[in-house]
């Protein structure tokens, strides 16, 4: 089934002092108000990324700790390239790709990338524990700036508060005294039970304020309790509409929706391939998974497909420099869901829930109108009725809030916050690939009996033996036997990717034992040291 239908232009007003009117609302707060959790809900391209530049500056945050979290690795160097681009290479000093700026404006970047790039860099083959690498940087930042702050992602936070984790914690969280803390996206991880749990902890101990961005703030009930523990000021787009006569950020789309099964890869392959042929470009293709992603890829390289150039950007494969042209085809996952502005001309998408529905459509038509497309299981008919033409904000609430269900943590796709992951190797025996991933993929793979469940027993010249047996590429084991060390894995699994995703497995970690348990299709048991 296939509908069409064109959705209308949306502007946003600027306030004298040039700044958008949420964007001094949203800064006016973190200034002046008393509150402890700010609240901003704004349009995808609205502009609320701003609001982090513009912080970095003014003199009022001179010495003052600033934390700001993203859930993708991807976002994290965007927002990182946006601020050179903005603030001026040779301005800024970003660890630990350049050298601290003396009393000028510092950012390091703490992330499994960045950990690797500066172990290499280096030529690090260990180090004592992350916790003393974080407290030794953030003294270094602290020493070295006037204005500066820490590109992260939600996980890292969760484990500097948990008391079991990191060594150093205390001293990490004493640098942290009066910090404004960002969540960006948060909608991607409010309803997992780590994240409200997160924000208690962060406001019970030495945490100023939190400031949460989202163009889609679903709230679960965990994080309405939260709410109503703390002083609470709420930012809307309202006063920033505009009219045709102000600046328009979202431009007008024409919008089809096809609905079938998408889990099954044939049939996605059968209705995205005269898309990538016909849409214009740069087009791109978001998929719910990562693993599916990586098939519909290997579908489409085989066609050697004239006038078409495939890019991946998703956690696993990034190509950052490449610049799109009329060629460009971006096959992604939710790393591009949020907070990447590309100038798509067309788009295929698919989405479960409200939020991810809304966030993806705002992929296309920043720059020029555009087209948009939505591969879906849900029948939108009943929504749209006979009716072809809508304005962007109505869509949104009453077609895709209608029809698309709120985000569950039943099911797990991407790999944003969770609090606590459990690493694993996992080899596509399909692909003849393989992929680093935490224990969601148990819930998406037919896994064989054939594991290493003693992974982190081993000695160094044993992993190497096991990483050939599961057929990794000799030219990787160095690099993944350091991120081993940064990020342990638990396992080695190997397996086909399912036509049918299960429930999200139940995860039980025994500290006494070091064993860990996950039950899924079937239950597996893994040993730690």
């Amino acid at each position: 089934m296939s509908i069409e239908l064109k959705i209308g232009p949306r502007f946003v007003k600027q306030s004298h002092d040039g700044l958008r009117i949420f964007q001094r609302q949203t800064l006016d707060a973190i200034k002046n108000s008393n509150a402890k959790l700010i609240i901003v809900e704004a349009p995808v391209g609205s502009g609320k990324s701003y609001v982090i530049r513009k912080l970095l500056e003014l003199s009022e945050f001179e010495r003052r700790p600033l934390v700001f979290t993203y859930p993708t690795k991807i976002l994290m160097e965007s927002q990182i390239g946006s601020l050179e681009k903005d603030i001026g290479k040779g301005k800024i000093g970003i660890w630990p790709y350049s050298k601290f700026v003396s009393n000028g404006i510092n950012i390091f970047l703490y992330s499994s990338d960045s950990l690797l790039y500066a172990m290499r860099q280096k030529k690090i083959e260990s180090f004592s524990s992350r916790g003393k690498l974080l407290d030794n940087l953030f003294f270094d930042l602290q020493w070295h700036s006037k204005q500066g702050g820490v590109i992260t992602s939600p996980d890292v936070l969760f484990l500097v508060y948990s008391k079991e984790v990191y060594e150093r914690s205390r001293e990490i969280q004493n640098a942290l005294a009066n910090a404004v803390v960002f969540f960006d996206e948060f909608h991607l991880y409010s309803e997992l039970n780590n994240f409200p749990a997160l924000v208690d902890e962060l406001l019970s101990k030495n945490i100023d304020k939190i400031v949460m961005l989202s163009a889609t703030p679903y709230e679960s009930e965990s994080l309405k309790e939260i709410k109503n523990k703390y002083k609470v000021e709420q930012i809307d787009f309202t006063n920033s509409l505009g009219t045709d006569k102000d600046e328009v950020f979202n431009h007008r789309l024409d919008f089809s929706c096809c609905s079938f099964k998408i889990t099954d890869i044939r049939q996605t392959i059968g209705q995205l391939l005269p898309l990538v042929e016909s849409l214009p470009k740069p087009m791109a293709y978001i998929s719910d998974s990562i693993f599916r992603l990586q098939h519909v890829k290997r579908y489409l390289q085989n066609q050697q497909l004239d006038k078409v150039q495939i890019i991946e950007w998703s956690g696993l494969e990034k190509e950052r420099k490449t610049i799109l042209t009329d060629k460009s085809v971006v096959l992604g996952t939710s790393a591009i869901e949020v907070g990447i502005d590309m100038p798509l001309k067309s788009l295929v998408f698919e989405a479960n829930y409200w939020t991810s529905a809304i966030q993806r459509l705002g992929r296309v038509g920043r720059k020029e109108t555009g087209k948009a497309i939505i591969f879906t299981r849900k029948d939108l008919e009943p929504f749209i009725k006979d009716k072809k033409e809508w304005d962007r904000s109505t869509f949104e609430s009453k077609i895709l809030k209608g029809a698309f269900p709120d985000p569950r943590e039943d099911l797990v796709f991407g790999d944003c916050f969770r609090g606590r992951n459990y690493n694993f190797l996992l080899f596509d025996t399909e692909l003849n690939k393989y992929f680093t991933y935490h224990e969601a993929l148990f819930s998406m793979y037919d896994l064989e009996d054939d594991h290493e469940y003693e992974w982190q027993l081993k000695s160094q010249d044993e992993k190497r033996k096991i990483l050939k047996e599961f057929r990794v590429p000799q030219l990787d084991w160095d690099t993944l036997l350091l991120k081993d060390q940064l990020f342990p894995f638990w396992g080695v699994v190997k397996g086909k990717l399912a036509r049918e995703y299960s429930q999200r497995p139940e995860v039980i970690y025994d500290y006494n034992r070091n064993e860990l348990r996950i039950f899924a299709k079937n239950d597996y048991y893994f040993y730690g040291k």
